[in-house]
């Protein structure tokens, strides 16, 4: 393996050989990226390169809670799983406090612009993502500011995060 990572309830890994991606643990929301929703996986599963992952190649990702961030060599982020009130895929869809919100098949993080990732963290609810020219970005859950954009917003989408103050 060249990446490995653990999140809360799942883990994901990526070959040396073939830049194959693989997850195991509880699939919840679909989390581990088959496709569909099982109960857990007690052994690694391949993920399922569809949707915003289709034709590329993941170098990186992260695990929150329900969710997976993958980093592509192109420096763009692909999310699934739980997405729900929250906005955890970052990818621009409603939030709503209803049935958990999901995606099974990636989906592409938008409020990057042209900017390129080159490292990604996931927190239980939130992602921060940092930009090959020192810029942070961030989505998901806000309630105590973990988003650093200066609010309590949950963010359906990724927003810069001011650097300024302290940092």
């Amino acid at each position: 393996l060249k990446f490995i990572i653990t999140g809360g309830y799942h883990s994901l890994a990526i070959s040396v050989d073939n830049n194959q991606v693989f997850a195991w643990g509880s699939d919840t929301y679909g989390e581990l990226g088959t496709g569909s929703v099982t109960t857990a996986a007690i052994a690694p599963v391949a993920v399922a390169m569809t949707g915003a992952l289709s034709g590329k190649t993941v170098v990186s990702g992260d695990c929150g809670v329900g969710f997976t961030v993958a980093l592509n060599s192109e420096g763009a982020l692909a999310s699934w799983g739980f997405h729900g009130l929250e906005g955890c895929l970052g990818d621009g869809s409603p939030m709503f406090n209803g049935p958990p919100a999901k995606s099974l098949v990636p989906v592409q993080v938008q409020g990057l612009g042209a900017a390129k990732i080159q490292s990604v963290r996931c927190g239980e609810k939130h992602t921060l993502a940092l930009t090959t020219t020192g810029a942070v970005f961030a989505f998901g859950r806000n309630w105590d500011g973990q988003i650093g954009d200066g609010t309590l917003t949950n963010r359906n989408q990724a927003v810069p995060v001011g650097l300024s103050g302290d940092m």
